[in-house]
């Protein structure tokens, strides 16, 4: 029994571990002028990733 409810607790959480979702990046430019972009169907690292691609030089971009 303890090996079903073991393998059941793991089984939850690798599933919210891949789980998609819609994220935001937010950047902010030199000047001061923010924009955002959707970043739809992404795990968390992917969106992060994503996210970092949009930086250049002298933008700041975040994941919100």
């Amino acid at each position: 029994m303890k090996k079903i409810t073991l393998f059941a607790f793991a089984l939850i959480a690798v599933s919210f571990a891949s789980c998609t979702k819609t994220h935001t990046c937010k950047c902010v430019d030199s000047s001061g002028y923010s924009y955002t972009y959707s970043l739809p169907r992404q795990t968390s690292s992917a969106a992060k990733t994503s996210c970092d691609a949009y930086a250049s030089y002298g933008e700041t971009c975040t994941i919100q």
